[in-house]
């Protein structure tokens, strides 16, 4: 099974979601994943804190949480990015999106090695995905 679900709550995503699709297909393919059930969500500042200070017991917002829930027969995870990150403060949805898929994945950045081969394999996906212009093309960003 390969299933991607995409939420959008207040404000669209500025790519579509066949982009979307391919990028989290490439990624999860390259890793050794060939089963998953992922969901994206597009949330507000306020959606994120709320989920943040009940799940991670930090009472503040973030720019993307990413959540596993099984990675046996089915990968499955969620990865929720901040809608007011992307539009007002200018991050780029991509960046967001590689970087809460590649925590699914199990890295992280609490320690300085691990913080050098996440931003290794963020950097690998960013450069592969926008050199294949085809599987990630922006559309417009609605502002808030």
């Amino acid at each position: 099974m390969k299933r991607v679900e995409i939420f959008e709550k207040k404000n669209k995503i500025p790519y579509s979601k066949t982009s979307i699709k391919e990028v989290i297909k490439t990624i999860l393919e390259k890793e050794g994943v060939n089963n998953y059930n992922i969901s994206i969500a597009y949330l507000t500042k306020d959606d994120l804190r709320e989920i943040n200070k009940k799940y991670r017991k930090i009472d503040r917002t973030t720019n993307v949480l990413s959540f596993l829930y099984e990675k046996n027969s089915t990968f499955s995870g969620e990865v929720i990015v901040s809608d007011y990150h992307v539009i007002k403060k200018n991050e780029d949805f991509l960046k967001l999106l590689i970087h809460g898929i590649l925590h699914l994945l199990g890295y992280d950045h609490t320690k300085e090695e691990e913080k050098e081969e996440m931003l290794k394999k963020e950097k690998f996906y960013y450069n592969l995905i926008k050199n294949e212009k085809s599987k990630f093309s922006s559309k417009s960003q609605v502002r808030l």
